[in-house]
């Protein structure tokens, strides 16, 4: 595996069925064969295990964790953004009927 040179990994294991585990491994294996500049992967295949270990560079752990922390923001500002349009959509209703209500009143 790639951990033993020093560029920082990481590890996904993936267990299953033979015939799970072979199809997982049909799907993912033609885009581990070449990895991003800077970057390196290995695979294990065992019979009811995947492994993909993924390493790269210091300078590219960098940016790729800048990248992770921006779409999490971009990510968490697009929930907030749909629940106030859901919150507001709801909410013009219920003003609208509270309104309707007082002036009854």
């Amino acid at each position: 595996m790639c951990s033993q040179v020093a560029y920082p990994c990481g590890k996904i294991v993936v267990k299953g069925s033979k015939q799970y585990i072979n199809a997982v491994h049909a799907s993912l294996h033609p885009d581990n064969t070449k990895p991003a500049p800077r970057m390196k992967i290995n695979e294990v295949l065992e019979e009811d295990t995947y492994v993909i270990e993924i390493c790269v560079s210091n300078n590219l752990l960098d940016a790729v964790r800048s990248l992770c922390s921006t779409i999490d923001e971009l990510l968490g500002l697009l929930e907030v953004i749909d629940s106030i349009e859901v919150y507001s959509s709801m909410g013009s209703g219920f003003m609208k009927s509270n309104t309707s209500m007082n002036s009854v009143n």
